[in-house]
């Protein structure tokens, strides 16, 4: 009888990546451990049996007493520890609201810190694999997304310096590069281009009707958080790759999944500024503009 497997995933609301990845772990025989800031955002995984703990990442308690919660039951191993939860605001750079973005870093980047310290002598002890939910957006800059932008491009820079400093301990780091996923992150408030997204204090203002005919890549998305999360659990667990014929068993530092991830994925090899055209027509900014300064 094989022994059980543990993994914890963060961020588990319903609609969501974490959500799916907790239902396709769950099919596959392992323990799971579904957290969320409100539990019943997850009464569907209840429903199938999950453990779904209240866990809110940017609350260094409420994330220490979730480890102690997991401790208990796992024995102290813990498998997997996927780092989903994530937030994302809307916004043109130079008009960003500094408290809203602290609030996003905490949650997009204090937030996986926080968890992998607290469960780091369960990973030590499974010889265990952290999982970043990291995006496109790490390489590819986003019109009106640049905190969320900097997130997760911090985050993918936190994860390979982490990886370097745990591979003695037997603990891997990947991060997932996650293309375009129909999960509806961007309609929720702070996180959807609006009409309520430049102000008339903005420099954009002027040009808000253009700016809001423009299509949003993630209306665009056509692949689901199911199908995502079982692209995700071949890659993490099955590692049935071409670069474990000179690495068996260890994970690459990245992982591409989702709609556009293998097109960016060999765009990145280019300077950024090949893509600045090319978003800019997106977005529909204009060629030009001016604005009056008095």
């Amino acid at each position: 009888m094989k022994d059980t497997k543990y993994v914890l995933i963060t961020g588990c609301s319903e609609r969501g990546i974490g959500n799916a990845l907790a239902i396709e772990f769950h099919k596959q025989g392992f323990k799971v451990f579904a957290t969320s800031r409100k539990l019943e955002t997850m009464r569907n995984l209840e429903e199938m049996g999950i453990r779904t703990i209240l866990m809110d990442v940017t609350d260094t308690t409420s994330v220490c007493e979730a480890e102690k919660v997991v401790r208990s039951e796992t024995g102290g191993k813990l498998d997997y520890l996927i780092n989903n939860a994530g937030i994302s605001i809307v916004a043109a750079a130079i008009d960003l609201e500094i408290p809203k973005v602290h609030k996003l870093m905490e949650v997009n980047l204090y937030g996986p810190m926080r968890t992998n310290t607290a469960f780091q002598k369960q990973l030590i002890r499974a010889k265990g694999t952290i999982v970043h939910t990291n995006s496109l957006v790490s390489y590819v800059p986003f019109v009106f997304s640049s905190s969320y932008n900097a997130s997760k491009a911090a985050l993918l820079s936190y994860a390979n310096t982490l990886r370097v400093e745990l591979a003695p301990f037997g603990v891997q780091v990947t991060s997932v590069m996650t293309g375009l996923i129909s999960t509806g992150i961007f309609e929720k408030e702070d996180s959807s281009l609006d009409e309520n997204t430049f102000s008339e204090n903005s420099i954009y203002y002027p040009y808000r009707d253009q700016l809001l005919s423009a299509d949003r890549p993630a209306d665009k998305a056509t692949v689901t958080p199911k199908q995502y999360a079982e692209e995700v659990y071949g890659k993490v667990v099955a590692r049935g790759h071409w670069y474990q014929l000179f690495r068996k068993g260890v994970l690459p530092a990245q992982l591409w999944a989702g709609q556009h991830s293998q097109t960016v994925r060999m765009a990145s090899f280019f300077p950024v500024e090949v893509f600045t055209p090319i978003l800019s027509l997106a977005a529909k900014l204009p060629a030009e503009a001016s604005v009056d300064l008095d």
